[in-house]
């Protein structure tokens, strides 16, 4: 639900950052411009080439998405819950790409970033376990404005399997957005 009504309301080519669930993959699965894919392509490559025998497909995985583009496209950059993409894939590849950690909204404005889409998958008391993370969630909700909510009707997050069913906010952090705020 949550893809659909991005593809219907946020403009094709919009910057998005969006919680990275791997290297190519988000929480949502949008579809990537050719810029935003030109990007990846070269900042991949040049943390590729400093790993001896690199064996991966992440430049070919790119190649494919540049040559099967499907719009609406947006140009998407991902953050990531350092702390557990730390434990569980330590390659060199993915380390490299989560050395930028979570920046702040003021960081994020500067990049040029529109909108920011979460997908938080745990209850709020297992996220202070992330203080990095925790309190960049809590910075979106006094800096952005939130625009929509897509919530899993079931039984609360506390007795969910982990990664099933996320809470999808998606927030608004271009200036015309905190002018209606």
């Amino acid at each position: 639900m949550a893809k659909a009504w991005i593809e219907e309301n946020i403009p094709s080519g919009s910057h998005i950052l969006l919680q990275g669930e791997g290297s190519m993959r988000g929480a949502i699965q949008l579809n990537e411009s050719k810029i935003s894919l030109s990007e990846k392509y070269i900042r991949y490559k040049s943390i590729i080439d400093t790993i001896p025998n690199y064996h991966g497909n992440a430049l070919k995985a790119v190649e494919i998405k540049m040559k099967n583009i499907k719009e609406p496209s947006y140009r998407i950059d991902y953050f990531f819950k350092n702390v557990w993409y730390g434990e569980h894939f330590r390659t060199d590849f993915m380390l490299g790409l989560l050395d930028l950690g979570i920046l702040t909204v003021e960081e994020y404005k500067k990049i040029g970033i529109d909108y920011i889409v979460t997908a938080t998958y745990t209850a709020e008391n297992g996220m202070k376990n992330l203080p990095d993370f925790y309190a960049f969630l809590k910075s979106l909700e006094n800096e952005c404005r939130l625009i929509k909510v897509f919530r899993y009707q079931g039984p609360p997050a506390e007795n969910r399997y982990p990664l099933i069913n996320p809470e999808i906010k998606i927030y608004g952090i271009r200036k015309e957005w905190f002018d209606h705020k």
